[in-house]
């Protein structure tokens, strides 16, 4: 769950607005708990209690607005089972993925085992957009030692050069605490890990992540894998 601190400014500015294509979209604490119980694992249908077990709180109805609101907005999409109904992110929707994207934002910046600073010096020279970076490994499960290097990994477009991508990390990291280890791929290689049917490490990057830039290029990405049969 995402955690909003009294003390993190930026994530109480966040947490109540999200610019949208249709303008400023005002968003609640209760619909953040739910898009990040999705954004954990975005492919996933889950029913009302499910959700509340994983949320938790004490208000029902509180949960049932949020997500009547979120289906309203077409956002997240609803099966009836019986008398069951469970929720799916809607991937046709733009909106949903610019909303997971804010999440991602808010859980990027809501580790205290990583070095920020470091972190910041990394993106103040990167400008593209269509560039995704992802942090991934001991540091994401808070299970690092001293000797952990930090595991970053950039997905760039197939026109770039990878090379001068790597060389970017690998020169930052050499002499930073942590010392950086850089992956880096295509767009189309990491998409092909995605829809392989083997395990492999695209797959791990997905399932274990913290998407630090580029959140709405990264699902961009995963909404062609699952609509080409990737399932997480």
């Amino acid at each position: 769950m995402v955690k909003l601190g009294k003390t993190n400014k930026e994530a109480k500015l966040l947490k109540e607005f999200i610019s949208t294509p249709k303008g400023v979209y005002k968003i609640t604490k209760k619909e953040i708990d739910i898009l990040d119980a999705f954004c954990k694992n975005p492919i996933k249908n889950v029913d009302f209690k499910g959700l509340k077990f994983v949320i938790g709180g004490k208000s029902n109805r509180a949960l049932f607005n949020a997500l009547k609101k979120l289906a309203n907005l077409n956002v997240l999409v609803t099966k009836r089972l019986g008398r069951t109904i469970s929720y799916s992110i809607n991937f046709q929707n733009p909106l949903a993925i610019t909303m997971l994207s804010f999440i991602e934002g808010l859980n990027s910046r809501n580790k205290k085992n990583l070095n920020y600073r470091l972190i910041d010096s990394i993106l103040e020279e990167i400008e593209s957009p269509y560039l995704s970076l992802v942090i991934t490994g001991s540091y994401v499960e808070e299970k690092e030692t001293k000797n952990s290097d930090l595991d970053v990994v950039a997905i760039i477009p197939d026109c770039e050069d990878k090379r001068v991508m790597n060389n970017y990390l690998k020169n930052k990291g050499q002499l930073s605490t942590p010392e950086i280890h850089p992956y880096v791929f295509s767009v189309s290689e990491f998409y092909k890990m995605l829809i392989n049917k083997e395990e492999n490490y695209g797959k791990e990057i997905y399932r274990k992540r913290i998407v630090i830039y580029g959140a709405e290029a990264f699902y961009k990405i995963a909404k062609r894998a699952i609509e080409n049969g990737f399932q997480g």
